[in-house]
Formats: structure tokens, sequence, C-alpha cells
């Protein structure tokens, strides 16, 4: 459980919405940590100037609590206060990786360290301006981001498993 201004939250919030939404989930991959929980959210020019905007992403992103978010049109720096707000908010502790292309809307890949780990650096899946149309302009204004991952098993004996990801 975590608690967020004294309320307590249970960790799983993403499985109880996906249920009221798709009706009921397979038994094994309710309430567990054996599966990994991501979610991928477009922000729509997200920065951090506007301080209400941040607060609410920042309680929104902890009642989720996901293993990995990959968030889109993001300026670089802009999720840092709100990592810091997932974490005081009794969310874990998170990492973020900003993407280096599409200026003020960047990819970033956002993952919760008590569950996931990178095992090598999260990069750009292709070269700025290597995948064009017939017209020339280019596909990825924004670049998507590759990270190979480990997911932690909630089991001390089992080993976890890696899985790459490409957001």
């Amino acid at each position: 459980m975590s608690t967020i201004k004294n309320k307590k939250i249970p960790f799983d919030n993403i499985s109880k919405s996906i249920e009221k939404v798709l009706g009921k989930l397979p038994a094994d991959a309710k309430g567990t940590n054996e599966y990994f929980d991501l979610i991928s959210w477009n922000l729509r020019w997200f920065n951090s100037q506007e301080p209400d905007r941040v607060k609410l992403v920042s309680k929104v992103l902890s009642h989720l609590n996901a293993d990995i978010f990959v968030l889109q049109e993001i300026e670089p720096g802009s999720l840092d206060e709100v990592i810091v707000n997932l974490k005081n908010n009794g969310a874990w502790t998170y990492k973020v990786h900003y993407g280096s292309t599409g200026c003020d809307q960047r990819v970033a890949i956002v993952y919760d360290l008590e569950w996931i780990r990178s095992k090598d650096d999260i990069v750009e899946l292709f070269g700025k301006g290597t995948v064009k149309t017939g017209d020339n302009k280019e596909v990825f204004p924004r670049l998507p981001l590759r990270g190979y991952f480990l997911a932690k098993s909630e089991n001390s004996k089992k080993n976890g498993f890696t899985f790459q990801l490409v957001g």
C-alpha cells in the first residue's frame, strides 16, 4: 500500500481500472507483480511552467503507479519535479530518460526502480533524418526510444525476465 496525504491506496490501481472497463481480468494477472504495468501517454505539450498541471500529472501517475511510462510531447527536464512528487507520494522511486529529438516535444521513458532496471543505454531507435517519406519529410520528428530492461520477480527465487521496449 502507498499513501497520498494520509490516504492509503493500493498499488494495483491499473488492474482495477482495466477491470471496470473491460470486465474481469484473468486471475493470474490481477494484483500480482509477476506482470509489469506499462502505460503510454501523450501529455500534449507538457512542461514544468504550469504548476497545477505538474501537480495533476503527478497525482495521476502516482495513482496509476505503473512500472513503466512512455510519455510523449515532453519538454526536457519537465518531468524532474513529477519524479520527485512520485517519490514523495509513496509511489516508489522512478528514473526518467529523455529523447534528444523533438525539441520541446520529446519522448521520455520513466521507470520504477523498485521493479525495473535498464540493462543497456536507452537510445533513439533511428538516426535523425534516416527515415523519410517519399516527398523527403521526416517520419519521426521525435525519434522513438528503445530500451533493454530487466523486470524483477516478486518471488525472490525467480530471476525475473528481460524485455525490449520501443516507445
